[in-house]
C-alpha cells in the first residue's frame, strides 16, 4: 500500500497540474433510448472537442455521437441516428488525480429515416462525468448524458473513452534570471532581472526585493527544505510573512508543517486589530486562468485555518494572484518550489 500510494504522488508531481488549451476524446457506449420512445438499447461510438483557453469556469465542447444500428420496436427495422451538441463544461472541486464536471447545452439529432423516436429535432442536453489522469495529456474519460427532445422524450448515453490534451500556452515570464546575493543578518536578497526585449506588463514587475534564507540562495540547486520569511516592525509586531509551500500539483492543501508554521503567527494575530492579506502564488505550469483560481483557493485554505485559530474573518482579505509574480525562471530547478508560496501582510 506504502509503494502504491508513493507511486502515485509521483504521478501527480509529474503531471497533474498541467492543463492544456485543447482536449479532445473519442468515445464508445450505449444509447438507452426506452421503450416509450419506440427503440431498443444501441452501441453509440462519438467524439468530443473541448477548448480551455478562455478566462471563464465554463468551457465550451463540441460531441458528436452516431449510433449507426438502432432497432425499433414497431417493425424491427433498424435506423442509424446522430446527435450534435453544443455544451458548456464546468469542472468540479478537482484533486490531482480526479476532475468531476457537469455541463449543459443544445443539440440537433438527425435519424435516417422517419421513426417514432423524434427524428430530426432540437434536443437539450445534460450531464456529468470525471476523467482520471493517467498520464500527462492523458486521462480516462466516463460520462453519463440525458439529451431531451421536445421536453418530451429523452435517451440516456453513457460512456467511456480516452481524453487527450494538447496546445501549451505561452507562459514564459518575463523575469529572466535570478542573481543571490549575500548581505547581513544571514539573509540573501534574490535580486530580479527583466527582460527588455518584451513589453512590460505591471503584473510580471516585481516591486520588492524577495528574501530567502541565506542557506537556500543558490537558485541552482533544488532547496531541501521549505523555510519561512518573516519581517517584523519596530514594535516587533508581524509586518509580513513568505512561506514556501511545497504544494502537489493542482492540489490547494497545505502540509502538516506548512500548518505548524501558520498556526504560530495565527494565535499572535488573534491577539491584535490588524487587517490581515493573504495572497496566493502558482509556479508557472498550466494555463494562466487555472492557475489563478488555483492561487485564491491556496489564500483560502491559509485563511480558514486562521480563522479556526482565532484571527476574525472580517480581518482577513485573500488574492489569488496565479503566475503573475514568478521569482524565479520557470526553466530554473528551485522555480516551483520559490513561486509556489503564501504571502501574509499585515496593516496595523
Amino acid at each position: 500500500m506504502r509503494k502504491l500510494i508513493l507511486t502515485l504522488t509521483c504521478l501527480t508531481s509529474l503531471y497533474a497540474e498541467q492543463m492544456y488549451l485543447y482536449e479532445i476524446s473519442p468515445v464508445i457506449g450505449l444509447s438507452e433510448n426506452g421503450t416509450s420512445i419506440g427503440a431498443e438499447r444501441s452501441m453509440m461510438y462519438g467524439v468530443q472537442f473541448q477548448y480551455n483557453d478562455l478566462d471563464f469556469p465554463i468551457k465550451p465542447e463540441i460531441s458528436y455521437f452516431v449510433a449507426p444500428t438502432i432497432k425499433l420496436y414497431e417493425d424491427e427495422s433498424k435506423v442509424t441516428g446522430q446527435l450534435l451538441l453544443l455544451s458548456g463544461v464546468y469542472d468540479l472541486e478537482y484533486t490531482a488525480l480526479l476532475t468531476p464536471f457537469v455541463k449543459a447545452g443544445l443539440g440537433y439529432q438527425y435519424i435516417n429515416k422517419n421513426a417514432p423516436i423524434g427524428a430530426n429535432t432540437y434536443v437539450l442536453g445534460t450531464g456529468a462525468g470525471l476523467k482520471l489522469h493517467v498520464a500527462d495529456k492523458v486521462s480516462i474519460k466516463l460520462e453519463a448524458s440525458m439529451s431531451l427532445q421536445n421536453l418530451q422524450k429523452s435517451n440516456i448515453l453513457v460512456f467511456a473513452g480516452v481524453n487527450i490534451a494538447f496546445g501549451n500556452e505561452d507562459n514564459t515570464p518575463t523575469i529572466i534570471s535570478t542573481t543571490p546575493e549575500p548581505v547581513e543578518n544571514n539573509i540573501s536578497i534574490v535580486s530580479v532581472e527583466v527582460n527588455t526585449t518584451k513589453p512590460l506588463h505591471q503584473e510580471n514587475i516585481i516591486e520588492s526585493p524577495v528574501y530567502i534564507t541565506k542557506a537556500d540562495h543558490n537558485l541552482t540547486e533544488a532547496p531541501q527544505s521549505k523555510q519561512e520569511v518573516l519581517v517584523r516592525d519596530d514594535h516587533d509586531k508581524v509586518k509580513s510573512l513568505t512561506l514556501f509551500v511545497p504544494y502537489l500539483f493542482r492540489s490547494y492543501t497545505l502540509d502538516d508543517e506548512s500548518k505548524d508554521v501558520l498556526k504560530q503567527y495565527a494565535l499572535e494575530l488573534q491577539k491584535e486589530q490588524s487587517k490581515v492579506t493573504i495572497i496566493g502564488h502558482t509556479d508557472t505550469k498550466g494555463r494562466r486562468a487555472f492557475n489563478k483560481e488555483l492561487s485564491l483557493k491556496r489564500a483560502n485554505e491559509v485563511k480558514a485555518l486562521f480563522i479556526e485559530y482565532g484571527v476574525a474573518e472580517d480581518r482577513i482579505s485573500v488574492e489569488g494572484r496565479g503566475e503573475s509574480e514568478p521569482i524565479a525562471d520557470k526553466n530554473d530547478p528551485a522555480a516551483n518550489y520559490l513561486n509556489k508560496r503564501i504571502e501574509i501582510k499585515i496593516t496595523h
